[in-house]
């Protein structure tokens, strides 16, 4: 499959992308011909390279694991492979004999519990004949002194919108300035980045990518600009690196191929770098519900990978990761976390690593896990259950780092209920909060949800019939 076209300086990216499959199988094999084990840069998952922020310098190196440990396959350096990096099951996230290291559950005492000082509150509430649409993702920021988010306008004929509208609000749900509204595009998905003086609003549009570029109340400065001719897909996520916009899209489909490709692009615009497909897909699967972070030596993608035909909830996937340098070379062959549940992840960068949470496939309570990557994008521990009370995730989850520590939102699969959790750095939990569904607006199931950090607490923002509905949680000692 050809990419399609490309607009700007085709120069070099850093990616680094993380793969999740989908198979009804319950043990990986290896794939056919070449499966990319040769590793060029002598590095292992585990490993820093070296000027990356791992802090492993100067101490005794971690466990390293064989590149390839997870993908079911047992190999001469292996002991075991089960198809997974979870401990607990007699093969451990090293792939060695046995149930693994013990797990310290004392939560870390210095980080602050969660309480609720906003219930919640209606941010957007439009009339018809224009209401807020559908898209899979909702974009939560925190520039300093407001939150910002965007969303798409969608005609009461219920079709994919022309415009999408701009927000600013402050820590009480109130509009701060005037909304901003961009017509006259069709938008089929949108994602929104801060780069601490600009936002970055990317969108898909019938094939072209397209980006512009914001001040600090939403007017549009630079663009719109095509970021990628062709057909570029329809979901698209966007994120700050430190230098650049980092904007990741899907497209092409299971008949022809589905790959995800990535650009850079600094604050005024200039397209700094586009890789066209950083992944594809084998042949007769799809991708979709790509989620980005990104760190100042990487950009990470979460996305899921499954069979032309989607699968049922309890269908089984796999969940892994790849990571390559500014000029696309792997550092490592692609490495795997292993099977995970047809449901909802989410990846976020936490001042200091990664966190990446999911629900495993195989267990009794459908935990949420959490796996913790460093700046480049290497497994620094074991993967491990955060909560496992409910049945959780069959249609959003969001996280979000402060405070020293993580918050996890999502809901559960058997009732309208919507459930956060506060851990500590380490996956830990702390507390685990349940926030019912809103009753603000016309009834309806709320989807998606995210949620950010403001410097004291945390805000949760959603999407039902009615509009946005926004509360907020401050940190306690």
């Amino acid at each position: 499959m050809k990419p399609p076209g490309i607009a700007g300086n085709a120069a070099t990216a850093l990616v680094l992308l993380v793969v999740v499959g989908c198979s009804g199988a319950s043990v990986v094999g290896a794939q056919d011909g070449d499966d990319g084990r040769a590793d060029s840069s002598g590095m292992s998952d585990g490993e820093v390279a070296d000027g990356g922020d791992g802090g492993w310098e100067d101490a005794e190196p971690p466990p390293v694991a064989p590149p390839h440990c997870g993908d079911g396959v047992l190999d001469p350096d292996e002991e075991c492979d089960d198809g997974n990096r979870l401990d607990g099951d007699d093969c451990d996230w090293l792939c060695r004999l046995g149930p693994g290291e013990p797990v310290d559950d004392t939560p870390d005492p210095s980080v602050g519990d969660l309480e609720r000082d906003l219930p919640w509150t209606s941010v957007v509430s439009p009339s018809p004949p224009a209401f807020v649409g559908y898209n899979p993702s909702l974009p939560l920021l925190w520039t300093g002194s407001a939150y910002a988010t965007a969303w798409i306008l969608v005609d009461s004929d219920g079709g994919r919108g022309e415009d999408a509208q701009f927000r600013l609000f402050d820590r009480l749900g109130r509009r701060t300035v005037p909304d901003w509204t961009y017509p006259d595009w069709h938008f089929e998905t949108l994602d929104l980045a801060w780069s601490g003086r600009f936002f970055a609003l990317v969108w898909s549009s019938d094939g072209p990518l397209w980006a512009m570029i914001l001040d600090d109340v939403g007017k549009p400065l630079v663009g719109p600009f095509t970021l990628v001719e062709g057909s570029a897909g329809s979901d698209v996520t966007v994120t700050w690196d430190g230098e650049a916009f980092a904007a990741v899209w899907r497209w092409g489909d299971a008949a022809e191929g589905s790959d995800l490709g990535i650009a850079r692009f600094d604050e005024v615009g200039s397209i700094l770098s586009v890789v066209s497909s950083v992944y594809e897909a084998p042949p007769g699967t799809n991708l979709a519900r790509p989620s980005s972070a990104s760190s100042p030596a990487a950009t990470v993608t979460a996305f899921i990978e499954f069979p032309e035909v989607p699968p049922a909830l309890d269908y089984i996937c796999r969940l892994g990761w790849l990571a390559s340098t500014r000029d696309a070379e792997l550092l490592r062959p692609p490495a795997e976390l292993g099977q995970a549940q047809w449901r909802p992840m989410t990846i976020e960068w936490g001042e200091r690593g990664f966190g990446l949470a999911f629900v495993p496939a195989y267990t009794s309570t459908d935990p949420v896990h959490l796996a913790l990557l460093d700046p480049a994008g290497m497994l620094v521990g074991p993967v491990r259950p955060v909560c496992s009370d409910f049945q959780l995730c069959s249609r959003f989850m969001a996280m979000a780092w402060g405070a020293g520590g993580w918050v996890i939102v999502c809901d559960q699969a058997s009732a309208p209920e919507i459930y956060l959790m506060r851990t500590d750095a380490s996956g830990t939990l702390i507390s685990t909060t349940d926030l019912d569904e809103p009753r603000v607006g016309p009834v309806g199931p709320l989807a998606p949800v995210s949620v950010a950090f403001d410097g004291e607490g945390f805000g949760v923002l959603g999407r039902n019939s009615g509009g946005l509905v926004f509360t907020r949680y401050v940190v306690v000692p």
